[in-house]
């Protein structure tokens, strides 16, 4: 089991640390596409809070797009199951080059204990 360090967005890491995001997407980097299940991500904000989750699963597509057309986008933005309104916020978020590396899915959870601060 490996240890990953990310960052979160607030309104993304508040749905973590509440529990209710079970799905974190991330674009295909080395470093990212050595995450495994069973690893622990510690997520953190700009604003030194921290949340410890477990990863359940890692699914690869070959971009957003395809990602969302398996995944349900309510995993992934709770507030809102609208795939194209999913894909423009990832889209905001990382640019082309990026999203050409490939997508990830990580299925997370909170770790038992709740350990967040």
């Amino acid at each position: 089991m490996n240890e990953h360090r990310l960052h979160l967005l607030p309104e993304y890491f508040e749905l973590v640390a509440s529990g209710v995001k079970a799905v974190e997407v991330r674009v295909a980097t080395p470093a990212k596409a050595a995450i495994r299940p069973g690893d622990t991500i510690t997520f953190h904000s700009d604003h030194g809070r921290r949340v410890e989750c477990e990863v359940t699963r890692v699914d690869r597509y070959p971009d957003f797009a395809a990602l969302l057309a398996h995944e349900d986008p309510a995993t992934i933005t709770p507030a809102t199951a609208d795939p194209d309104a999913v894909l423009a916020a990832l889209r905001g978020i990382y640019p082309p080059e990026k999203e050409q590396l490939g997508a990830l899915a990580l299925g997370i959870t909170l770790l038992p204990d709740g350990r967040s601060t």
